[in-house]
């Protein structure tokens, strides 16, 4: 499993769980190699005690080693709660919670153990928590949490499932940061009733890529662009060769694609809303001054909560509801 891959099965965890791994994988994708370790532990403490609550209906309220010996008893003895098509999916789970125990353990207290390489011990832990992972969804605990939170979205609200549909214009994420943002903002606007696309190209679109993404942003409302970054330039030189000749450091770029599809959007006369991370360099659809629809720009690290997120929302939600064909 790739870490950016997690992001589609956050409805099978707990709020409290999924911000643990989130923190976790975040923490191994930027370098913080020790955190990640720590994260990694407290997600799978976390992750233990949802399975045990799903098992036996009672808080398990203890630390990490009495969690695993817990989870072992039943693997063990509880043959009428735990079905043997499960057993083997959560014995790979108790094994590699124990691995992350101790090398938690064995970088945090004296254990009387030689420490590892901390390069070494981190890969481990973040390799045995995307195996962790993709034994849990397999589950019948995770696919019960799925239902349960997917009935929990939808409670309440006059529809079953989003109907509005609005274009969204983005890179491919490549770190797990902005494929939790992405996927989190895509969950907001499903709570107001918007039905997010993304133009996903196949091989057969290779010879009209431009056609399948003005067919598809044609049969939305709106367009939604989300500029991340995709490319960083240490070093740059402006208008070489000429008397406007700069030179300068450090410029955060987007993908040229939401250029082109804010471009297709434009000439198809389809209303416009820009977020962009306030490092991407002011161009185009991002320029901070020449622009017919100002970008609202996001602090990093990236958060779904932050003001102008919660307002760019508000905008949108207010925009569905006066809607006209």
């Amino acid at each position: 499993m790739e870490m950016t891959e997690v992001i589609q099965y956050k409805s099978c965890f707990t709020d409290l769980t999924f911000r643990h791994v989130s923190k976790c994988l975040q923490a191994y994708d930027s370098g913080e190699l020790l955190s990640s370790i720590i994260w990694g532990a407290v997600f799978v403490e976390a992750l233990l005690k949802d399975i045990l609550f799903e098992l036996d209906k009672k808080e398990h309220d203890v630390e990490l080693n009495q969690l695993i010996r817990d989870l072992n008893y039943f693997i063990q003895n509880r043959n009428d709660v735990l079905p043997s098509k499960n057993k083997n999916m959560f014995r790979d789970i108790h094994n590699r919670c124990n691995e992350i125990r101790n090398k938690r353990n064995r970088l945090v207290h004296d254990t009387g153990v030689e420490r590892g390489s901390l390069e070494v011990d981190a890969r481990d832990v973040h390799e045995n928590i995307l195996q962790i992972i993709k034994q849990y969804i397999k589950t019948d605990i995770a696919k019960k949490k799925q239902q349960e939170n997917k009935a929990a979205n939808y409670r309440g609200t006059d529809v079953t499932e989003p109907t509005f549909p609005i274009f969204i214009s983005s890179i491919t994420p490549h770190t797990f940061e902005q494929g939790d943002f992405i996927n989190s903002f895509c969950d907001k606007l499903r709570e107001i009733g918007v039905k997010p696309i993304r133009c996903v190209l196949t091989d057969f679109d290779k010879k009209d890529p431009m056609g399948k993404v003005r067919d598809t942003i044609e049969a939305c409302n709106a367009v939604i662009i989300i500029g991340l970054e995709r490319s960083h330039v240490y070093y740059y030189r402006d208008k070489e060769g000429s008397m406007y000749e700069s030179e300068s450091v450090h410029r955060k770029y987007t993908s040229g694609w939401l250029q082109i599809e804010s471009g297709i959007a434009i000439a198809l006369k389809k209303p416009l809303f820009v977020l962009c991370q306030k490092d991407i360099h002011s161009d185009g659809i991002f320029d901070r001054s020449w622009n017919s629809y100002l970008p609202i720009e996001i602090d990093m690290p990236l958060d779904i909560d932050q003001q102008n997120v919660v307002m760019m929302l508000q905008k949108i939600r207010e925009f569905v509801a006066n809607y006209k064909e």
